[in-house]
């Protein structure tokens, strides 16, 4: 996880981070993050993340549960949900929800050849979303 700070820091805008199931050695990440990355303004989320962006409600969760995903994307309560987990990049429109899944930052090809390193830019005045593939 913190070395793909390296790559947010070039941004120069907040970063809210919501862990995953590889993100198991949070006292070290929490140690990096005050001795390498200070200046990179990160808060990070246990597990979901639910905030408000230009008027849209924004709900982020990393974990691969499918029936809680599907659960929360039925309540219609967000207006983008961003789901992780699978580092499978896709959007879909379901109800008035957009759901994204932005991929993955980091190579796997190790595992597989063809997941692309991707993330994915929500845009908050037209609704819309796109993968960019890295």
């Amino acid at each position: 996880m913190p070395f793909t700070l390296k790559m947010y820091r070039q941004l120069n805008c907040p970063i809210r981070w919501v862990l995953g199931n590889a993100d198991s050695d949070i006292q070290r990440f929490y140690y990096q993050m005050q001795n390498y990355y200070s200046d990179i303004d990160v808060e990070i989320t246990q597990t979901f993340l639910d905030l408000e962006l230009d008027g849209k409600r924004v709900g982020i969760f990393h974990w691969d549960d499918e029936n809680l995903n599907k659960l929360i994307i039925e309540t219609q309560k967000f207006d983008v949900f961003c789901i992780g987990h699978t580092h499978k990049p896709k959007i879909e429109k379901i109800g008035k929800t957009l759901v994204i899944n932005p991929g993955t930052l980091v190579d796997m090809s190790y595992i597989d050849d063809n997941t692309p390193v991707t993330v994915a830019l929500y845009d908050t005045e037209t609704d819309r979303a796109k993968i960019i593939e890295l």
